[in-house]
C-alpha cells in the first residue's frame, strides 16, 4: 500500500505507518495494551470492526482524540483514522457523471 494513501487527521497532519509497520493489516494486529481494554487480547482491527456498543463509542472517541492523543492512544487513533480512510476509499464505487447513481459493473 502506498504510504501516501493513509489520509490525514482533522488538523491536516499526514498519517504514515509507524516504524516497523509495513501495512494496515499488520498495524491492525497490534493489541490495545492500555486503558480498560488492556490485557483483553483485543487487536486494533477487532476493536474497529466490533459491533459492541461500548467498542463503537470508544472507537468514535479515539478518532475524535487523534490530534491531541499521545503514546499508545495516538497509535490506536491514527490506525482508526487511517483504516477509515482506506476502507472508505475501497468502498466507493464509480457513479454516472452528474448523478449519484452507482454504475453496475460486470464481474469478469
Amino acid at each position: 500500500m502506498d504510504r501516501a494513501s493513509l489520509g490525514s487527521t482533522k488538523k491536516g497532519h499526514k498519517i504514515t505507518f509507524p516504524p516497523g509497520i509495513e501495512d494496515l493489516s499488520m498495524w491492525g494486529n497490534m493489541f490495545v495494551e492500555f486503558g480498560k481494554h488492556s490485557g483483553k487480547e483485543l487487536a486494533f482491527e477487532d476493536l474497529a470492526t466490533s459491533t459492541e456498543k461500548e467498542h463503537k463509542r470508544y472507537v468514535k472517541w479515539c478518532i475524535g482524540q487523534v490530534d491531541a492523543a499521545e503514546g499508545r492512544l495516538s497509535d490506536l487513533s491514527l490506525y482508526l483514522v487511517a483504516r477509515e480512510h482506506v476502507m472508505g476509499s475501497m468502498e466507493q464505487r464509480p457513479v454516472i457523471p452528474g448523478t449519484t447513481e452507482v454504475r453496475r459493473l460486470r464481474r469478469q
